[in-house]
């Protein structure tokens, strides 16, 4: 049985953030970004003449861990898993790894992303253009400014990744904080479905936390948002059948992402007994202590 009101929906969603701070996060990826381009700066590719696709091919024989060709492709704009895509429609199903063995391989490849067009299989127009290399690549990776740039791209899914672990780490903190225990893992009321945060343990839960940190919008969230739904009529069911069982179930949200994408948003705060935001981990606690209260 409740017993804290749930914050209204309106409140909620003004309390959100679009940016949340976490400075070891920013100092960690900017140091990540540092070390990608020092390396990057170690390689070089020798213009003399020879024709650009033999000088690119050169450049990438030398590249077991892919590191060259995964920088070529953010120079370009691309997409690494879509260059598997193509390698493997090139090479009857072959991976990356062909690049470094096969020279032929490695030609056709070069000149595939200094001219797109030129390639013989079918590729979407659309993808192509993703491929092109910049005409003065060869100078440009000697320009530590514009390599960081091209590596920031490159890990902003890391980045957003590592944010929302560090959300979840302060939801955690608040929780020890008081004393309390928790974990995270799969629970059986839940359908052994991952819980970020489990109180006081995955096998013995009172309350089920889900922490999601979006800094843009996809249909990812629509998705997320369903199978919480379902978490959550599941958890609902457990009640109706269990006399006595109190468990809580609650969702921590936050992000430009979600702000921009509010008909989802509305779904995660519906879904849940209670839903906090970054901003509001001071009201969290208090609800710990009003449920938890003698445990």
């Amino acid at each position: 049985m409740k017993i804290v009101e749930k914050i209204a929906f309106e409140k909620v969603l003004e309390s959100m953030s679009h940016f949340l701070d976490f400075k070891e996060v920013e100092d960690e990826i900017e140091n990540l970004i540092e070390e990608a381009a020092s390396l990057s700066l170690l390689t070089s590719a020798k213009n003399d003449g020879r024709p650009k696709a033999e000088v690119l091919a050169d450049y990438l024989a030398s590249d077991s861990n892919e590191e060259r060709i995964k920088l070529m492709v953010g120079m370009a704009g691309g997409s690494t898993e879509r260059l598997k895509r193509i390698v493997a429609a090139m090479f009857d199903g072959a991976s990356l790894s062909i690049l470094g063995r096969d020279k032929a391989a490695r030609q056709r490849i070069a000149k595939f992303m200094l001219d797109p067009e030129g390639e013989a299989i079918f590729i979407p127009k659309f993808v192509r253009a993703e491929f092109r290399l910049p005409y003065d690549w060869v100078d440009r990776i000697k320009d530590k400014s514009y390599l960081m740039n091209v590596h920031r791209d490159s890990l902003s899914s890391k980045y957003a990744a590592r944010m929302g672990f560090q959300f979840e780490t302060a939801i955690k903190d608040k929780v020890t904080e008081l004393g309390y225990q928790c974990e995270k893992g799969e629970v059986l009321a839940v359908d052994n479905k991952e819980v970020d945060v489990a109180i006081p343990s995955v096998t013995e839960p009172r309350i089920l936390i889900m922490v999601s940190y979006s800094l843009t919008t996809s249909s990812a969230q629509t998705s997320r948002a369903n199978e919480q739904q379902r978490m959550y009529a599941k958890i609902r069911e457990t009640r109706d059948g269990r006399a006595g069982t109190d468990l809580i179930f609650v969702n921590f949200v936050d992000g430009g992402g979600w702000i921009s994408r509010q008909n989802d948003l509305r779904q995660l705060w519906k879904n849940c007994d209670y839903c906090f935001t970054y901003n509001l981990l001071e009201d969290f606690q208090y609800l710990l202590m009003e449920l938890l209260n003698g445990a």
